[in-house]
């Protein structure tokens, strides 16, 4: 039987940027290359629409997985699915306008698969280390929209 390691982790942060500003970038998954931080190597198959394009993310000293988006609700969020391979589950960034801009969260439910990944939990929490790669998404996703906003902050 193969070892299936539970990764949840719930992380977010409040730009100071309208809601409109922050899913521009959110949404543009095929930009998600240009942004990510260099931690994460992204790169994105090209789908004619938003839903179905998929992004390989391959982070420093880690697995690569691949993540489709499966649902987009516009200017509130987007549903990712971990489809096969080392993570399965889904992820989904929720976008909130909130007194001094947005608040933007992304929440894994996903397990991690292989006895790699079991031993891996043993030493570290794997929730624990992706909340540590989404802290540099967060906050290179802050930068994208600062330098897209060209001024429209809140």
């Amino acid at each position: 039987m193969t070892s299936r390691t539970p990764i949840r982790a719930a992380d977010g942060a409040v730009l100071s940027f309208l809601r409109e500003d922050v899913w521009r970038v959110v949404a543009d998954v095929r930009a998600y290359p240009i942004w990510f931080p260099r931690s994460i190597r992204a790169r994105v198959e090209r789908a004619d629409e938003l839903i179905g394009t998929r992004v390989n993310l391959k982070p420093w000293g880690g697995r690569a997985f691949t993540c489709r988006v499966v649902e987009v609700h516009p200017l509130r969020g987007m549903v990712f699915e971990y489809d096969g391979g080392f993570i399965q589950g889904r992820g989904e960034w929720s976008l909130e306008p909130v007194e001094r801009g947005t608040r933007v969260s992304y929440a894994l439910d996903a397990v991690a698969v292989g006895r790699l990944a079991a031993i891996a939990e043993r030493m570290i929490s794997l929730s624990r280390v992706h909340s540590a790669a989404m802290q540099g998404v967060l906050g290179a996703l802050g930068r994208e929209v600062a330098r897209r906003a060209t001024g429209r902050s809140r």
